[in-house]
């Protein structure tokens, strides 16, 4: 993404975002229109904020033993 000029970027993988997350590897959040307003809630309020654990088991078994996508 550097190299193609871009300074800030998103990743598919959520989190949250510090000062010291690298622009070109933004975490975020999903919202669609699926998500009650609980789930809504949930997820503004930090319900989601860490990565679920067996979603990262899934991606290394999918994508190899990188945990950086």
């Amino acid at each position: 993404m550097r190299e193609a000029g871009f300074r800030v970027a998103c990743t598919c993988e959520p989190g949250v975002n510090t000062r010291a997350t690298d622009p070109l590897r933004l975490h975020r959040i999903q919202v669609d229109a699926r998500d009650s307003l609980l789930d809504f809630r949930a997820k503004a309020g930090g319900g989601f904020d860490e990565p679920s654990r067996l979603r990262a088991v899934w991606r290394r078994a999918r994508y190899g033993a990188s945990s950086r996508s």
